[in-house]
């Protein structure tokens, strides 16, 4: 699966089965650990390592809302 993601310069509020995750945008880097998703995210420098067992890449989460608002960086995850 490929997905590509427009983010722009603000904050990205995700919500998941028992995590609540505020992600500030861009110079961050955020490591999250969910029941059996594994993602690390490095922005602006567009770096992005998923591991998603049993989900895909286009922040598709069972059981999860994800609220997303960015512009500035464009990560291909492949």
């Amino acid at each position: 699966v490929v997905a590509v993601h427009q983010y722009p310069c603000v904050v990205a509020v995700h919500q998941y089965p028992c995590v609540v995750a505020v992600h500030q945008y861009p110079c961050v880097v955020a490591v999250h650990q969910y029941p059996c998703v594994v993602a690390v995210h490095q922005y602006p420098c567009v770096v992005a390592v998923h591991q998603y067992p049993c989900v895909v890449a286009v922040h598709q989460y069972p059981c999860v809302v994800a609220v997303h608002q960015y512009p500035c960086v464009v990560a291909v995850h492949q």
